[in-house]
This record gives C-alpha cells, structure tokens and sequence, in this order.
C-alpha cells in the first residue's frame, strides 16, 4: 500500500498530526502503545499551553521563538483548546496561568485516539524505524517490514525520559536524509550545585522567586518563577528554565523573596533589625516569611549563632545576610540529565526547516514537528503548544 503519510512517532505531535491528517495515514510508533510521554507530561496533569496572547509566547523559545510565528498563526492556543473542547475537554487555569486539561494527559490521549480512529489511521506500535529513503516521488521506510508513502513526518521527540521510547532515534533519520543536526542537551532540568546545602530543607518551596545564572561575572539569565528543593538538588521552574543554559563553574543566584516583598525588604531590613533590639536577630527574618530551616542553613553559612541578637549585628554582618537572602549564591556543579530533563534543546537544524510548511529544505515532502526540531520552551505549557502547532502546520502544509 501507498500511504499518503507516514508518521514517525506517536507522541504529542505524531498523535495530533495523525487525527487532523487526511487520506491514508500510517502512524509508526517503536513502543508497545502510543502516548508515553504524553502521560507523564505535568505528572499526568499535562500543562497543556498557556494563557495570553500568542505573540507573547515567542520570548519564551529563546533566540528561535521566531521560527514559530507561522505554526501559531496555524493553531494558537485558543484554537488548541477549541479542538478539545469540542470532545469533550473543558480547561481549568492556574495562577501563573497554565492551562490544564479536565481528566490529564489521560483524557488528552483518549480524544486523539478516537480521532485517529474515526479518521482511520492505522496505527503500528512496536515498529522501530531504522531508515527513511527517498526513492523517486516517494518514501521508503523500513521497520521489520517496508512501507511507502507520498510524504513522511518525522514526530520522534527529543531524548528527554528515555524510558518512554524518546532516545532520539529521529536525529539519525533526520541525519540520514542529509539533515544537521545541533547537539541535543537536557532542557528543563534540575541543578546540582556543589556541597548542597539544602538537603534537610526537601520540599520546602518559594513562588514567584528570582533565580539568575552567572559566568565570569556576567549574567546570562535571569528568571522569575517558582523553585524548590529536593533532597539532592534545586528544581521548579525558575531553576529549570536556566537549565539549558547552565554549565559546571557557573554562578546560580536565588532570591528566597517574590520581587514586591524583596523591594520593601531591601528597604526595610536595616531599621527593623534596629528597632528589634534584644531579639534574637532569626525572629526578625522570620516576620518576612522565610522557613524557619532557611534560616538555620543562612545563619550556618554565615557563621552566626541562632541566639544572635539583632542589637549585636554589625552593619557588615547585615549585609551579608541580606545577599544571602535575595543573592544566594551556588556554584552549579551539573544539570540533570536526559532521565530528568523535561525536553531536550538542540535537534534539528531550523535552517534546514522551511518554517512556513515545516517541509525540509533539503528533501521535498519530508516533514518535521515538535520535540525533534532545535525548539525548546520554558516551562507553561510552551512546548506542548509548540509540539501541537508545528503538527497542526505540516498537516495543512502537506494536504
């Protein structure tokens, strides 16, 4: 059989291409069921895009958010959510304003399934693709067995949770076909920082926080999100979104203050520790909200008693504990790797991608979409979107 296209992948991107593609669709996927890492996206809540207007999503895709311009004008967030609304799925948004689907990932993945169905795509798991060739007007693509088609969409993902089956198997079909591919590196991952020393704080969290990374003295990144310790490193989005950035020796700087309260902390510390005489000089911070535990481990770096008095303290002492507290600083020893990181950056060259089509450049009726592209968002949503609209856009480009 001549398929008129063959996907390759069913994760986000390979499943919505499959249920808005017409014609003879094939859609191979290497392990057992589809949908892996769609179900564990957002711990199966599945952040599944963002509030706001388009246009101002394109800051968060770093030095590449233009590429997307026209796979947002062919599927924008609203008209995303107009899909599965339509099925069935309402939307629920938070205060940072993530959108999340009513029922999960599990519900995202059921309404694509049953459009696949409806639009009676064929869908072959356990089928690992091993090449793409082009043979005149048509694709080869060989697994245990051959199959040709008119056209080919390359959805494999990056390399990020390989458990799931995303190991990057697309960068060697994309490389194959003549493609270059930008070195993949963990993207929304967790920090490691040298002699941690948060271990006993795990859990503890801080919302709407600053995190900024250093090197050589000059800043290269600066976010303000959520952040959290774990046991073994720092995570949550202000830290993972400088993941993809970071590298062993650089400088990471938290702030355990939201911008308006580390405003009036900056201007208020100095005299409210004054005005605190013979109190212990902890009990002040503790008025500002910070963990009790934060403050041993700041006392602790500093080397100050916990029965210090406020009336004792030094002005340079203060200074030192009011960068502590808004400058913290940490020298990142590694980010997590593929087995934590939420996508990858790099894959394959967007100079090579016609962003108008998503076609390549380099071989007519060959296709890309999502995670396989050198795309990586920040956290919110972001990706998922961008996964969804580059599909949404090599559908109408190939039809």
């Amino acid at each position: 059989m001549l398929y008129d296209f063959i996907i390759i992948g069913a994760g986000p991107a390979g499943l919505f291409a499959a249920a808005n593609a017409g014609g003879k669709v094939l859609l191979l996927e290497k392990m057992p069921e589809p949908g892996r890492k769609l179900l564990l996206s957002g711990s199966g809540r599945c952040n599944l895009t963002h509030q706001g207007q388009i246009e101002d999503f394109l800051p968060f895709y770093g030095k590449n958010g233009n590429f997307l311009r026209p796979a947002f004008r062919c599927l924008d967030n609203l008209q995303l959510m107009h899909f599965f609304e339509q099925r069935g799925i309402g939307f629920r948004g938070d205060e940072n304003g993530k959108l999340f689907p009513e029922g999960g990932s599990e519900a995202v993945l059921k309404v694509l399934l049953e459009e696949c169905r409806k639009k009676q795509v064929r869908i072959a798991c356990s089928e690992r693709v091993e090449k793409v060739e082009k043979r005149g007007m048509a694709f080869s693509v060989r697994t245990g067995n051959i199959y040709e088609s008119k056209a080919v969409l390359i959805t494999t993902g990056g390399k990020s949770y390989p458990g799931t089956g995303s190991t990057g198997d697309g960068y060697g079909l994309a490389a194959g076909l003549g493609h270059d591919i930008i070195e993949p590196r963990p993207a929304l991952a967790p920090i490691y920082v040298k002699e941690y020393p948060f271990s006993g704080l795990s859990g503890i969290s801080f919302q709407d926080c600053g995190a900024s990374l250093w090197r050589s003295g000059r800043k290269i990144g600066i976010t303000h999100a959520d952040f959290m310790f774990t046991h073994r490193n720092l995570s949550g989005p202000a830290v993972m979104t400088l993941s993809a950035q970071a590298l062993p020796g650089d400088e990471l700087q938290l702030c355990f203050l939201p911008p308006d309260q580390e405003k009036r902390f900056n201007c208020e510390f100095f005299e409210s520790v004054r005005a605190a005489g013979k109190k212990q000089l902890k009990s002040v911070l503790r008025e500002s909200a910070l963990p009790a535990r934060l403050v041993e481990v700041i006392f602790s770096r500093l080397g100050i008693d916990q029965d210090f008095k406020a009336a004792d303290a030094s002005n340079k002492l203060l200074e030192s504990l009011l960068n502590s507290i808004t400058r913290y600083s940490l020298t990142v020893e590694k980010t997590g790797g593929f087995n934590e990181a939420m996508v990858t950056a790099g894959g394959v060259s967007l100079k090579e991608i016609d962003p108008n089509s998503m076609q390549s450049k380099i071989v007519l009726g060959l296709y890309f979409a999502g995670e396989v592209l050198d795309l990586d968002g920040d956290c919110g949503g972001y990706n998922l979107q961008a996964a969804f609209s580059t599909a949404a856009l090599a559908v109408k480009a190939n039809c």
